[in-house]
């Protein structure tokens, strides 16, 4: 009867531990989370095209070896400063970097980010896809 008594009270420990950490993290921790979709069309040749679309990062049709930049524009319409990290995921996200990342936006402020995609000589040609993901943290 103790034993059981013991794994029930260490089961609901652990689950309100995980409990409290999530909330801690989404309520305290993290401010906000946006994210992108991605896409880029690896070309053989000299073809480019341009997508001007902005419900996603098109960095259009890319030829081996070639690089395609687009810009991004992060704000910070809070009253608090907010710490920025850019995360990549998917096909494209060991292509993808950054200008600028793991920096602090101070409140009511703006900053331009370029995101450029470097498309490797040895690439496959076809559609890649991946997400471009910005969290806000709270400091």
């Amino acid at each position: 009867m103790k034993r059981k008594n013991k794994i029930l009270i260490t089961v609901v420990a652990v689950l309100l531990a995980i409990s409290f950490t999530y909330l801690w993290f989404e309520n305290f921790v993290i401010y906000s989370t946006e994210e992108v979709d991605m896409h880029l069309k690896v070309t053989e040749g000299y073809m480019v095209g341009v997508n001007t679309r902005t419900d996603a990062l098109y960095f259009g049709k890319v030829r081996k070896g070639g690089l395609s930049t687009r810009k991004i524009i992060l704000d910070n319409y809070d009253e608090n400063p907010h710490f920025v990290q850019i995360r990549t995921f998917g096909d494209l996200s060991k292509w993808v970097y950054v200008s600028d990342n793991n920096f602090v936006l101070p409140s009511n402020e703006s900053k331009n980010v370029s995101v450029s995609c470097d498309v490797p000589i040895d690439a496959d040609v076809g559609n890649y896809t991946g997400k471009l993901q910005v969290v806000y943290f709270n400091i």
